[in-house]
This record gives C-alpha cells, sequence and structure tokens, in this order.
C-alpha cells in the first residue's frame, strides 16, 4: 500500500543542521581516534627498531665469538702442522717462511722452555731491539711451559714490541726440547670488520633515515653511542628515563627536540642479557603534523559537504524508506521461500533460458547424488559428473511428468518421477523451467511387492479350486490304473501293457505331489513363532547344504558380524534358506562362491545370500517370483513363490540384485519384536 509523506522545510534544516553537527562531531571524534592510532603506529615501530637494534647487538656479539673460534681453530691447525715438521727436525728459518706465506701467517715464533725464541720466519730487528716488551712471553705461554695446558687460544693482543694488535695462538712443542711455538695474525682485517658491523655502525645507518631523528645508547656517565643526536639529559636528571631503566621497562612520550616534537621510546638496553644503559629512540613527528593537518581539513571539508548531502538525503528520505521496506520484504519472501525448498521432500532444480542451473534445492541434490554448490551457477552441459549427466536429459523433455531411472554409485538404480514446467514473463519469453524430482523408487518397489502378492494369491486361490477339481478324479485314474496293473492282463501285449500302467500309476502320484504343493502354497501353515538364536538356524542351515555345495566344487562361506536371537518360525524360514540356497547352487559353476550372512540392527535382521553365478536378466528378474515361473528345465515354478511367502508371512521383505554375469544377492529383511536380545 504507498503512503505519501510530507516534509516540512524547517524540520528538514533543523535535521541538517543536526546532521552537520554531527558530522563535525564525528569528524573531531575521528581526527583523535587516527591521532591516537597514528601514535600507537609509531610506538610499535619504535619498539620493533628498538627489538632490531638489541637483537643485532647480540648477534654481533655472537658473530664475532664465533667468528675469532673459527680464526682460532684454523691457527691451531697450522701451528699443530709446523710442531709436526719441528719434531721431526726439518724446520729452518726459510722453511718456516715459506709456511708462513702460504697460509697467510704475520709471524710465527719458535720458543724454548725458558720463553726464548729459538727460531722465527721474521727476526726482530735492530731497531726494535731497545725498545721495551710490553709483556713477557714466559707469563703469556706459562701453562704450555709447565706442563699444564697442550694448547693457548691468547686471542686479540697488543704487538709485544711493534705497533697494533695481533690474533694468535699457541701449541706445545714435539720436540723433544720442549717449549711453545705461537702463531700470529694481523688482526688489522679483523678489527676493521667488527668495526664494520658494530653496534656503532648500526646507530648511524638508522639515524640516516629520514623519519629518525636520534637514536641513542645512553649509560648513567653519558651518550655510549649515537647517531642523530650529541647531548641528551642525562638519566638520573630524567625520572622517566630512569624509570624504564630501573624497572626494566619501556615508555613512549612526545618531548620538545630542536625546535620541534619527537616521538621517543626509551628502553633498557641489554644486547647479551646484562643491561648497559638504555637506548633512546627519536622518532621524527613531521608526519604526524601533516597528517592532522590533512584530516582537519578533510573534517572540514566533509561537514560543509554534509550540509548538502544532508538536504538531498531527506529529499529522498521517503523513496529510501520505501526501498528498504521492499528490500525487507523480498529477503523475508526469499528466505521463507528457501526454507520451504529446504525442507521439501522432493527437489526442486530450475535453469534459466541459457541453460544455467540458478536453483538446486538439498534434496534434489541428494536424489542426484551431488552437491548443490557443483550444480547451482553451472550450465547443463558442464554439470557431467556422476548423476548429474541426467540433468540434460530432464530439461531436454517435454513440460508434464515422466518417470526416469538414475543410477546409483556403487551400483543399483533409483526411480524418479519428473514433473517439468516453464514459466514465462509478461512478453511470453521464457523466463525459467523447473524441474520437480521424486525419489519413488521405494514406492515402485511397494507396488511391484503388492501386485506380486497380490497376483500370488489369487494364482494360489485358483491353485487350491483346480487341485481340489482335479484330486478326485485323479485318485479314481490312479486305482484304475492300479487295478490295471493287478487284475488284468492282455492276450497280447502284456509287457506293454504293464509298463504303460506302470506310467499311468507314477504320473498319477507325481500329479499328486504336485497338487499337493499346489494346496500347501494355497494354505500355508500357521507360523509357529519361538525365540531362535540366528547363530543356530545358519549353523543348522549350513550343515543341511554346505555338502551339497561341496559334491559340486562350490565354496560355501558363513559370515556375521552381529547375532543375536529372532521370533520366527525356525522349520518354515529354514525351509525359505534352502530354496534360496539351492537356486544359488544351481546358477553357481564349479569354483564359484556362495555366501551366507546374517547381521542385526536395533529393528530388523538382515539375512544375505549371494552367489557368482551368471546372474539374471531384467526379464526373469520381472518374473521370479510369479508362480509355476521356471527357467530350470525340472523347476516347478513353485520354489521362490514359497520363499517369497514364507518371509512375508514373518513381515518380511525380500530384495533381489543381479546382473548378468555378476551372480545373484538376495536380501532378506525380517523385522525383529521388542523382545530381541543381543549376545
Amino acid at each position: 500500500m504507498k503512503r505519501s509523506v510530507h516534509i516540512q522545510p524547517r524540520l528538514v534544516v533543523a535535521a541538517t543542521v543536526a546532521v552537520a553537527v554531527l558530522m563535525i562531531g564525528t569528524g573531531f571524534i575521528e581526527l583523535s581516534q587516527s591521532r591516537n592510532e597514528l601514535y600507537h603506529l609509531m610506538g610499535e615501530g619504535a619498539l620493533a627498531l628498538a627489538e632490531t637494534i638489541d637483537r643485532s647487538g647480540a648477534n654481533n656479539l655472537l658473530s664475532t665469538g664465533v667468528m675469532e673460534d673459527l680464526l682460532a681453530e684454523r691457527l691451531l691447525d697450522n701451528a699443530r702442522h709446523i710442531a709436526r715438521l719441528d719434531s721431526a727436525g726439518t724446520l729452518d728459518r726459510r722453511r718456516l717462511a715459506e709456511l708462513a706465506t702460504a697460509h697467510g701467517l704475520y709471524r710465527v715464533n719458535i720458543f724454548n722452555t725458558r720463553a726464548e725464541r729459538i727460531l722465527s720466519n721474521h727476526p726482530q730487528s735492530a731497531e726494535h731491539a731497545g725498545i721495551p716488551e710490553k709483556y713477557s712471553p714466559a707469563e703469556v705461554l706459562a701453562p704450555i711451559l709447565k706442563g699444564n695446558a697442550d694448547y693457548l687460544v691468547i686471542g686479540l693482543k697488543e704487538a709485544r714490541v711493534e705497533e697494533g694488535q695481533r690474533f694468535a695462538v699457541a701449541v706445545r712443542r714435539a720436540h723433544p726440547d720442549g717449549g711453545a711455538i705461537v702463531v700470529n695474525l694481523d688482526a688489522a682485517d679483523l678489527l676493521s670488520f667488527r668495526r664494520s658491523i658494530g653496534i656503532g655502525r648500526l646507530l648511524t645507518d638508522l639515524g640516516n633515515n629520514s623519519g629518525i631523528a636520534y637514536v641513542a645508547i645512553q649509560d648513567t656517565l653519558g651518550i655510549l653511542a649515537a647517531a642523530g643526536v650529541v647531548e641528551l639529559s642525562s638519566i638520573n636528571a630524567d625520572t622517566a628515563v630512569t624509570h624504564a631503566l630501573s624497572q626494566d621497562t619501556t615508555i613512549v612520550r612526545v618531548l620538545p627536540f630542536n625546535d620541534t616534537d619527537v616521538f621517543e621510546v626509551v628502553r633498557p638496553f641489554a644486547p647479551a642479557g646484562a643491561t648497559i644503559g638504555v637506548l633512546r629512540i627519536g622518532l621524527s613527528m613531521d608526519e604526524v603534523h601533516s597528517a592532522e593537518a590533512r584530516m582537519l581539513r578533510r573534517t572540514i571539508i566533509m561537514s560543509l559537504v554534509a550540509l548538502l548531502i544532508g538536504t538531498l538525503a531527506f529529499v529522498f528520505l521517503w523513496t529510501q524508506q520505501n526501498q528498504e521496506l521492499m528490500e525487507r520484504r523480498y529477503h523475508s519472501i526469499r528466505t521463507y521461500t528457501g526454507n520451504i525448498l529446504a525442507q521439501m521432500m522432493d527437489g526442486v532444480i530450475t535453469a534459466d533460458p541459457s541453460g544455467t542451473v540458478t536453483m538446486c534445492n538439498v534434496r534434489a541434490a541428494e536424489i542426484l547424488d551431488l552437491e548443490a554448490d557443483q550444480i547451482e551457477g553451472r550450465t547443463l552441459h558442464d554439470v557431467q559428473e556422476g548423476t548429474g549427466r541426467v540433468l540434460k536429459d530432464i530439461f531436454g523433455k517435454q513440460d508434464g511428468s515422466t518417470e526416469i531411472v538414475v543410477p546409483v554409485p556403487g551400483g543399483g538404480e533409483r526411480t524418479v518421477q519428473i514433473s517439468l514446467s516453464t514459466i514465462v514473463n509478461a512478453e511470453g519469453g521464457v523466463e525459467s523451467r523447473s524441474a520437480i524430482l521424486r525419489d519413488v523408487t521405494e514406492a515402485r518397489r511397494l507396488e511391484r511387492e503388492v501386485q506380486r502378492t497380490s497376483k500370488l494369491t489369487a494364482m494360489g486361490e485358483l491353485a487350491s479350486g483346480v487341485a481340489h477339481e482335479i484330486r478326485n478324479p485323479l485318485n479314481a485314474i490312479g486305482m484304475i490304473a492300479q487295478r490295471m496293473a493287478k487284475e488284468f492282463t492282455p492276450r497280447k501285449g502284456a509287457k506293454e501293457y504293464r509298463s504303460l500302467a506302470a506310467v499311468m500309476q507314477e504320473e498319477t502320484r507325481r500329479v499328486n505331489t504336485i497338487i499337493r504343493q499346489f494346496l500347501a502354497f494355497a494354505r500355508p501353515p500357521r507360523l509357529s513363532r519361538r525365540q531362535v538364536p540366528v547363530r543356530e538356524l545358519l549353523d543348522h542351515v549350513a550343515s543341511l547344504f554346505s555338502s551339497q555345495a561341496r559334491a559340486k566344487g562350490v565354496a560355501f562361506v558363513v559370515s556375521g558380524t552381529e547375532y543375536g536371537a529372532a521370533s520366527l518360525d525356525p522349520e518354515q524360514m529354514q525351509q525359505a534358506l534352502l530354496n534360496l540356497l539351492q537356486n544359488a547352487l544351481d546358477a553357481t559353476p564349479a569354483g564359484g562362491q556362495i555366501s551366507l550372512s546374517a547381521d542385526t540392527s536395533r529393528d530388523a535382521l538382515r539375512i544375505v545370500i549371494a552367489d557368482s553365478g551368471g546372474g539374471m536378466s531384467p526379464a526373469v528378474l520381472e518374473r521370479m517370483f510369479d508362480l509355476y515361473y521356471t527357467t530350470k528345465p525340472h523347476g516347478t515354478g513353485l520354489g521362490l513363490s514359497i520363499t517369497q511367502q514364507i518371509i512375508g508371512q514373518h513381515g518380511g521383505t525380500i530384495e533381489v540384485s543381479s546382473r548378468e554375469g555378476r551372480g545373484t544377492t538376495f536380501t532378506l529383511s525380517l523385522p525383529l519384536p521388542p523382545t530381541i536380545t543381543k549376545s
């Protein structure tokens, strides 16, 4: 129902002003929140930078130690090699100089047990003769000379006479005279490398970034290393810095620096686990101030635009309200329709004129053994997986109702009833086509069961009547044949006469046997139910049948997943099972297999008889339970009919699955009363 809405101008103005005020207030709130977010991001960045500096310092110390260890190992290997040559007596100054040059060694000195140098690749020059030594070799080499150590890593040390630093190791002489061999390496390159990767270089590199005002490492005495700053407030004079150091925590703050503001992060500096001071990082606030100015301008502009937008918004207020109402109704209808389709017992599939599936409910996907998302949005030509190929056949039919057979994965078929209709638009064009799918497999099975039962009942009644009418004259014929064989002797052809009389009697007895079977089928005995252990029933049937299977060379297997007891007539159920097993044996060649298995669930006992014989054609399957129908040369056509009758009397069903060349499977399903017991 349409409604007209009248909006007064003063209400529009008031609402517009209110919206403008709201927008301005919202803008300033957003400005404040954005500033806080920027500060938070700067703090996170500064903390990440500080963590990087901490880890870089620790890694620097670690890498320096590893490098020195590797260098010491190499020098020790060289020293031990020289010691072996020394012990062999093949070492002189020229040979020692060649070894030092080949291995890049600065100096190699060999000392005796009194710490006197007896051989060197680099003899001391005359100009160094008067210069006092900075340390005594006897003190440095004392652990080796006294026999307390086999080798020493002396490490970095000042040159004993010359200027500069050396990296040295020493090993015990293997020579009988004893002493020590010292190998020196010029440490200039090592020290240069340490400076290139040191923390000072890292701070210098960081300080060159435009967004970083300064980076400094500071202790209580002053600045240890810094970039971008020469002087900072001392730790003792700055309570915030003192708090960060004493409480082992991190603080962030904004403070003035060189006529501007910086965002500073202060945290303890402990690269190797021991705190040596604080790390102070100052981030430039220029970008923050620029961002704040931009946000302020944007807030003002947005507030002005809000005045215009507010006016236009209220002009279209009525239209928007009606549109929202329509959307809600559409969503409600769509949801309601979707729920109905999801709960339907029938499947529904809709396709547009191009053949694209626009809708498929859950039940349709189940019937076709597909996922709904495998169908929706795809064309009928694309959906070819599994049973999806039948979609093309379904929508290729004319409008109306029909039935198709859909294959089921793993074998078997499903009967589906299809109702196809076309939806046209106002112009008469096709808008979509819809197919309603209904799984009628069980219904058709029940119909066939009812038809078969009705047919068997009718044929049984007919057989009963015919049997009664035939039995009396048949008995008379049998008695006459008996008397003729005993009381009369023809003058000629006596032998042939008696042979014909014997045949007449035998055929009379055979027909009488068939009549008794007819009467037994027409008037089956009442069930004598009792609780029978399923395992006991199967074992008894197996004992009666196994010898026949063994005589024909057919393997017979009895199995089950769970046994219990069921209320049934054991004699009649035994007859039904033996009928089915006999049919299986007749159909299975030597070398084949027949299996008898059972399992019980909460409400049913399932007995399965399967063979590996030649199977049955669809025509034979259709008529196999008909009375008097048989494919055996000497069969009566009563075995399966009686079996079905027995199963039906027990309230159960019998299902057959058979394919030519692949064997046959009979499945008996018997309902279990509440008295069932599980073993």
